[in-house]
Order: structure tokens, then sequence, then C-alpha cells
């Protein structure tokens, strides 16, 4: 009986540790979507993707949630590669490093895009996975 009792506890205590666990972060698709949106300029979606306390950084400088929204406004993806992926998690914030290249038009200026390296901070909120912070490294 006491046997039993120890099993059921055990199994009890696992029970709840795995409830409460964080959701486990698919970075790659994280990711995707959010170019996905950008592209398409779904900007309705992308903001509730987006945290208030969002912040990003480019060689141009840092960028809130309401600059880089303005940002992505300005510019439109004639395409874009992503590959690379690798997604690393503790608790509720998932860092994702990726490699992208991207041609877009600025205006009516085309620019073509190197393949260079960027990072992007998701956190798990009550309204799912939010973009938290994003680094956009220049091509070596």
């Amino acid at each position: 009986m006491r046997r039993l009792f120890c099993l059921l506890a055990a199994l009890c205590l696992l029970t709840s540790a795995t409830a409460w666990a964080e959701p486990q972060a698919d970075g790659e698709k994280l990711v995707r979507d959010l170019w996905a949106s950008s592209a398409t300029k779904q900007w309705a979606q992308q903001a509730g993707m987006i945290s208030p306390a969002f912040q990003s950084v480019y060689p141009s400088g840092a960028r809130n949630k309401a600059q880089e929204m303005a940002s992505l406004d300005e510019v439109t993806f004639t395409k874009f590669e992503l590959s690379g992926f690798r997604t690393t998690q503790q608790g509720p914030v998932a860092v994702v490093t990726y490699l992208a290249k991207v041609e877009e038009m600025k205006g009516a200026l085309r620019v073509d895009g190197k393949t260079s390296p960027r990072m992007s901070v998701f956190i798990h909120t009550n309204k799912g996975w939010q973009w938290l912070a994003h680094a956009s490294i220049p091509a070596p």
C-alpha cells in the first residue's frame, strides 16, 4: 500500500509539473509567420504578434514597436530566403537565430541584400507567443 501511495504521489507531482511547463516554441514557425505577415503587409495580424515592450536594433539604430512597424510599412519584400534556424528556450522566452537573404524595394529603390545573421526573441504571454526583440547584423 505504501509503495502504491508513493507511486501515485510521484505521478501527481510529475503531472502537475508538466501542466505548468511553458509551451515549447517552434522558433522557425514564429519567424516565418512574422516574415510572411510583413511581406503581405498584414499589419493588424502583425501588431498582435509584437509585444508592447518590443525593441530592435539595426546598424541605423534602435527602434520600438511603432518605429519597427512604420519601417516595415516603407519596405516591400520582393523575395526573402530564411535558413539556419536555431532555437533555445528558457521558461517563457525563446531565442531564435537564423540567416536571412532579402531583396526589397524601398520606394523606387531596389535593394538586393546579402545573407546576414538575425536574432529574434519571443516571449510567451496570455496572448500566445509575441515578438519581444530583434537584431539585424550587417552581412560580413
